[in-house]
């Protein structure tokens, strides 16, 4: 006979349920990094012949407002997000 699922649930260790959720937060946000970061890339430093920003920090622009920046960004809120929201989980 099949299981009831409030049945099913009952075995599954609620840190595990911390851990899955956290790691679809993760995969979520470095999608969006990943695409911030890769669009910028793209929209500023793909087929440019000149720099239309100069040299920040003598830094060509595409690499300053598409890497460095969005990382330092990402990361912040990362730090942020992890000491905040997530869980510390015992494992037994």
């Amino acid at each position: 006979m099949a299981e009831n699922p409030s049945e099913r649930d009952k075995d599954i260790d609620p840190g595990f349920l911390v851990c899955v959720r956290e790691a679809k937060f993760i995969l979520i946000f470095w999608v969006v990094q990943s695409t911030v970061m890769i669009g910028t890339f793209l929209l500023i430093g793909y087929n440019r012949t000149t720099d239309p920003f100069g040299y920040p920090l003598g830094l060509p622009s595409w690499y300053l407002f598409g890497g460095v920046i969005p990382a330092i960004v990402f990361f912040v809120a990362l730090v942020y997000i992890v000491r905040r929201h997530f869980q510390e989980v015992e494992f037994k």
